[in-house]
């Protein structure tokens, strides 16, 4: 390719596009300037062609308060390879860490540039007080992203409540005992105490 004419001691530049290379390919320019009588001496420059990293974006769990009796826990990420064209898929590994300990994975393969990728914890696999967080890698096969910490989540405790009440009194009289019963309901099934306050 010439440059054509220009200006002594200016500098001078060439574009070669990237449909003409691959990964790993090693790309060498040479550069020979000319007077208009003469070539001067050639000068080398080479490069290699590397891979570009994968990366996640946007890593997040909800709901944002979890229980014992919760639906699942959804870890979400949208995952992306700038030189996903030349042909690679991309995996999602997701690890699920319950109070700073690796317990459980999940991972998902064949995924395309932009793709939303989710990995499910189910609420068997922690209890309550528990710190659970999400840790996120995408390998485009050749290297792995950098890797992604979720915010933790803290299990909470669900309030009990009292599902059914009853007051009676026999003849309700003032000379009759009164009764007041109730059904109590606690969805970590925790033993309960309960307080009864007459007015």
């Amino acid at each position: 390719l010439s440059q054509g004419s220009i200006a002594g001691n200016a500098n001078a530049s060439s574009t070669f596009n990237s449909g003409n290379f691959s990964r790993w390919q090693n790309v060498t320019i040479q550069v020979t300037p000319n007077d208009g009588v003469v070539n001067g001496t050639a000068v080398n420059i080479s490069t290699n062609v590397t891979n570009i990293v994968p990366e996640q974006i946007g890593l997040a769990l909800s709901p944002d308060t979890i229980y014992t009796n919760s639906t699942k826990l959804n870890a979400t990420v949208v995952v992306w390879d700038d030189d996903q064209s030349e042909g690679t898929t991309l995996t999602a590994y997701f690890d699920w860490f319950i109070n700073g300990t690796n317990q459980y994975a999940n991972f998902t393969e064949g995924l395309t540039n932009g793709s939303n990728v989710s990995a499910y914890l189910n609420p068997t696999n922690f209890s309550k007080w528990d710190n659970v967080t999400a840790q996120i890698v995408v390998y485009d096969g050749f290297e792995n992203s950098t890797v992604v910490n979720s915010s933790w989540l803290n299990v909470t405790n669900i309030a009990p409540y009292i599902n059914v009440t009853d007051i009676y009194s026999p003849g309700n009289c003032s000379t009759a005992q009164i009764n007041a019963s109730g059904i109590i309901r606690d969805e970590d099934f925790e033993s309960q105490t309960v307080y009864f306050d007459w007015f």
